[in-house]
Formats: structure tokens, C-alpha cells, sequence
């Protein structure tokens, strides 16, 4: 029979699957043990730092998984010598784009290719230096690279001055999220243009006066945000009860504890989901009974099932 070679990834301590593997024995199993002719396949499904690579061979194949990649099923299966990092082909790795190996590896080959942004993120966390980190990669083209860049500081006013006015929202994001001072994330932000930014300012808001400044903003999400986001029950009320948007009033509807208060509010709501959420909310059966009689049939569903379980 044909001998066939690969590579196969097994754990640290040597297992996979529960079997204990050791170098130069020859194990069997029916249902078959994987590995991959080409070594840099193993990368598309796994990471160099949580495991070791061994040589491996078999005159006994099962099956090829499919006629698109290398990977061998094989009933029994010889683990040979380990491979190590000086045994790299690192230019052939360059040309199959296993991204997983290059985002450990990246540190050790000199001859990466930056033309690719996923190598050039995983550079900005590969570099010791972070000063050299910064002034590689501050005006990369890439916002990917750029929102990496900003995690990775961890001088704050730098990545806030040199970031804050970023052309992508994800990169002035990344910014909010860096901030401690609410009064700066507040005041430099409350008016950006994307508002998935400002949903990330109120996150990171934990001032009820500040968070509240959002109630009147043109996207329901960010007022939703608002109401989840405030700790006084009774102000989310107050400034939410009345919402145009179904979605702002079921986080009213979930937020408050006053179950009279909302049956009052919200029992003929226009919106069969708010009152669909209501008699979700709700645990006195006086108050459920009245949607029994409720005009969506949804709805009388609900109330009946929840009063059969009180």
C-alpha cells in the first residue's frame, strides 16, 4: 500500500478527543483519525499557540473529506517527528492565507505581506513597542486596523486626540469606549453623526443626567438604550411612556415594576407587542383577565395560558 504524509494538531499534553497520543506508536480507529497533507491547512481551523503539530502517516485511508482541501480520514495512523517553528515554510503560508496561524505568527516572519489588513490588525497587537505600534499604524488605511490601534493604547488622551474626529464611526467607537471621563465622552460625542456612536455613548454613560440628554434622539435604538440604560425607574417612565416607537415602549414596559402603572398606561396600547409584552409582565390575575377579551387573538392566547399557570 501507499504511504501517505500530513500533519495532524494535537492538544499540548499530547490528546485529542480524549485519546493520549505518543511519538513513534501507531494508534487505531474505526471511525477513523484526521490530519492534512498540507501542513497549512491545519490553520483555516485551529491556532499555532494552543497546540503541537506532528508529522504523521498511514497506508490505511478511509476516506478524503472533500476534493477541495487535503484533509485525510484514515483508520490507523503513525504520530513521527514534531514540527517546529524553524521548520516553516513561511512563504508558502504567505500564498495559502491561512489567517489563524498568521495572526500568531506574525512577530517571527519578516517576510509577512502587509498588504493585508488582517495581518497589519494582528501586528498592532504583535509589537512590543506600543509607540511603534502607534506610529505604523495611527493612519492606516484600514479602519479595522485603525479601532485595533485605539484598543491597544493604552495612553488614553492619545488615542482620544488622535481618534476622536476618525471618519469611521467604528474607530470613534473604539474611542468612547477607551474614555473614562463621561463628561468628555458626553460632550465630544453626543452629537455624532453615526448613531451607532451615540448608542455607544450611552452605554458608557452611568450619569442619569447625562444618559437623559438622548431622549429626544431621532433613533428609536439609541432612545431604547436610554431607557435600559437609566437607573430611575420613574424618569424612564416619565420620558418614554409615550413613545412613538413600539420597541421604546417594551423596554418601558420591561423596566418598570409598578405593575398598576402599566396595566394603566399600556392595556389598550395600539401595539398588539406592547400588550403581548405587558401580559408577560404581568402576575395579578384581575389584571390579566381583561385581556381575555383583547381584540388580537395572540394576545387572548397569551393571557389565557399565563392564567392557567397562576
Amino acid at each position: 500500500m501507499k504511504t501517505i504524509y500530513g500533519y495532524k494538531a494535537l492538544n499540548m499534553d499530547m490528546t485529542h478527543k480524549g485519546i493520549q497520543f505518543k511519538q513513534g506508536e501507531t494508534f487505531t480507529n474505526e471511525n477513523g483519525f484526521n490530519f492534512f497533507k498540507k501542513f497549512e491547512e491545519l490553520f483555516f481551523y485551529t491556532e499555532w499557540n494552543k497546540i503541537r503539530v506532528f508529522k504523521v502517516s498511514t497506508e490505511n485511508v478511509l476516506k478524503h473529506r472533500t476534493e477541495l482541501d487535503s484533509e485525510v480520514i484514515a483508520k490507523e495512523i503513525t504520530i513521527l517527528e514534531e514540527v517546529t517553528r524553524d521548520d516553516i515554510n513561511y512563504k508558502k503560508l504567505m500564498a495559502s492565507g491561512a489567517k489563524k496561524y498568521y495572526d500568531v505568527m506574525l512577530e517571527s516572519n519578516e517576510n509577512i505581506s502587509l498588504e493585508n489588513s488582517e495581518n497589519r490588525k494582528a501586528l498592532v497587537w504583535k509589537i512590543s513597542d506600543e509607540k511603534l505600534a502607534f506610529e505604523t499604524f495611527k493612519d492606516d488605511e484600514s479602519w479595522d486596523v485603525r479601532a485595533n490601534l485605539v484598543e491597544r493604547l493604552t495612553d488614553e488622551e492619545l488615542a482620544f486626540n488622535t481618534f476622536k474626529d476618525d471618519e469611521h464611526g467604528a474607530v470613534r467607537i473604539a474611542v468612547v469606549r477607551k474614555l473614562k471621563d463621561e463628561n468628555l465622552i458626553f460632550n465630544t460625542f453626543k452629537n455624532d453623526d453615526d448613531s451607532c456612536v451615540r448608542e455607544t455613548v450611552v452605554k458608557n454613560l452611568t450619569d442619569d443626567n447625562l444618559i437623559s440628554q438622548f431622549k429626544d434622539d431621532e433613533i428609536p435604538a439609541v432612545r431604547e438604550d436610554v431607557v435600559n440604560k437609566l437607573s430611575n425607574e420613574e424618569l424612564s417612565f416619565q420620558l418614554f411612556k409615550n413613545d412613538k416607537n413600539i420597541y421604546v415602549r417594551i423596554a418601558v414596559v420591561n423596566k418598570l415594576n409598578d405593575q398598576q402603572l402599566l396595566f394603566d398606561t399600556y392595556s389598550d396600547d395600539k401595539s398588539k407587542f406592547v400588550r403581548e409584552e405587558l401580559v408577560k409582565k404581568l402576575k395579578q390575575k384581575e389584571l390579566l383577565k381583561y385581556f381575555l377579551n383583547d381584540e388580537d387573538k395572540d394576545v387572548r392566547k397569551l393571557a389565557n395560558q399565563k392564567l392557567k399557570k397562576i
